[in-house]
């Protein structure tokens, strides 16, 4: 679809939830051209009815449009592998190589 007035073409927010009761079990969102919707909600779907913490008895399906003139570009973070012996060092990796990276953390 066009945006009105130009000759840019919107893109689609294509935005998936899952919940078992009040249990969140799967959830996605992919920013994509019109062409790439119905694959990409088959597979959210199938994504959300076989998921391994469980079966949904409850999913959303969200598409809204969205002007690609409001979409920003930025790159991606490097991908980055490191071992750790337990989940607490592993977080604590995490927090900084994700401060190293920009990522600002606000403590509750």
């Amino acid at each position: 679809m066009k945006v009105s007035g130009t000759n840019e073409v919107n893109m689609y927010a294509v935005k998936m939830r899952a919940s078992k009761g009040a249990v969140h079990l799967s959830g996605a969102e992919r920013l994509l051209d019109e062409a790439q919707i119905l694959p990409a909600s088959q597979a959210l779907l199938r994504r959300a009815l076989n998921h391994v913490n469980g079966t949904a008895d409850t999913v959303h399906l969200k598409i809204e449009t969205v002007e690609r003139s409001s979409v920003l570009r930025v790159p991606s973070l490097r991908v980055t592998e490191v071992s750790s012996s337990n989940p607490t060092e592993a977080f604590a990796i995490l927090k900084r190589l994700l401060t190293e990276n920009g990522v600002v953390f606000v403590e509750e």
